[in-house]
């Protein structure tokens, strides 16, 4: 995979980790939820690309 790729999903973890830390504090569960599931899948996507 290409650099624009391993960035991109390096973005949206840091980009959703920032948005888990407001939901935590609003105390939205269902978006904590959502979003540490979506970190899980970048970071899974973000290995594919560096092992490629």
């Amino acid at each position: 995979m290409d650099k624009w790729q391993i960035r991109s999903c390096e973005m949206a973890i840091r980009d959703c980790e920032a948005r888990l830390i407001g939901a935590k504090e609003e105390g939205e569960w269902q978006e904590v939820k959502d979003l540490e599931m979506l970190i899980e899948k970048n970071k899974k996507r973000l290995e594919a690309c560096q092992n490629a």
